[in-house]
């Protein structure tokens, strides 16, 4: 198992490092649509994307295996703390149990489906 994590190791972290660039072209690009963010208020989260992005290229193509786990150990954390800083039970909308497919029709829902079949 050792070796074929070796071998596919760069292929691993390099799909990891393509996630964080297409993270942070999404956050540039809808900078302005996120609703009570200032201007510059993007660069803050994109500083956490460039965080993925190094533990990325630490953990793909550093030499020495303690700098490699030192890439790991950064992306582990960063998830964890993605983890439990979300809550996780999304909130659900308040939805009529008596008239359900008035309430599709009311979402525009019931008109996509229709449309899909």
């Amino acid at each position: 198992m050792a070796a074929y994590f070796q071998r596919q190791r760069r292929v691993i972290f390099s799909a990891t490092l393509a996630l964080a660039v297409m993270g942070g072209l999404a956050t540039y690009l809808d900078r302005n649509n996120f609703e009570g963010w200032k201007p510059n208020d993007w660069i803050g989260a994109e500083l956490l994307g460039m965080l993925l992005a190094v533990c990325a290229v630490l953990a793909g193509w550093a030499k020495p295996r303690w700098l490699q786990w030192v890439g790991v150990g950064g992306m582990f954390v960063q998830n964890m703390c993605f983890l439990f800083s979300t809550p996780s039970v999304p909130k659900r909308h308040p939805m009529s149990n008596r008239n359900f497919f008035s309430e599709l029709k009311w979402r525009k829902v019931y008109k996509a489906a229709v449309v899909c079949a």
